[in-house]
């Protein structure tokens, strides 16, 4: 596998000895426990697989998540944000991060300092709240409507745009040969 490229396991096990008996059986590089451990250590663990990297899922539910978050952040290679409820009775695990209380994930994110990571990334709504200003990107069959519109004019490709329209002033970076 290239190195920017990480075989996950997602689990909900609890205990350290069950996860390792999942890891060594799957042989991932990266452990995603989804839940909070109750029977072991992020320590035991770590010892007992010392070349796997381990992703803590945090549910942000509240402030108390924040807690969570400081207190294993030192003990884990990642935290990856959600919105489960590890407290209902059939426990809500892997939600995506969209509804995760965005106070609460910003402090996450300032008060600790391993990689953060957010479950199902951000929808529309909360893209344009956070990047005022930024437009999305198009969808692809928007660009194919858009190259075919440019096609019909002779500027076919953004090459050949750049030769038939006006002078341009173009940055040239002076480290390319």
């Amino acid at each position: 596998m290239p190195p920017p490229v990480a075989r996950f396991l997602l689990t909900s096990r609890q205990d350290v000895r069950a996860i390792v008996e999942q890891q060594r059986r799957t042989r991932v590089d990266t452990l995603q426990i989804c839940d909070r451990l109750v029977d072991g250590t992020y320590a035991e663990l770590r010892a007992a697989v010392p070349d796997v990297r381990i992703v803590q899922v945090i549910h942000v539910t509240g402030p108390e998540s924040v807690d969570e978050a400081v207190l294993v952040a030192p003990e884990v290679d990642a935290l990856l944000l959600g919105s489960g409820d590890q407290r209902l009775e059939i426990k809500q695990l892997g939600a995506p991060a969209a509804g995760t209380t965005g106070r609460s994930s910003l402090r996450i994110r300032e008060a600790v300092d391993v990689p953060l990571f957010l479950a199902g990334g951000l929808n529309a709504s909360e893209r344009r709240a956070r990047h005022p200003g930024r437009r999305p990107l198009r969808p692809r069959h928007l660009q194919r409507r858009a190259h075919r519109r440019r096609a019909r004019r002779g500027r076919s490709s953004p090459r050949s745009w750049l030769r038939s329209s006006a002078p341009r002033r173009v940055a040239i970076d002076s480290k390319r040969p």
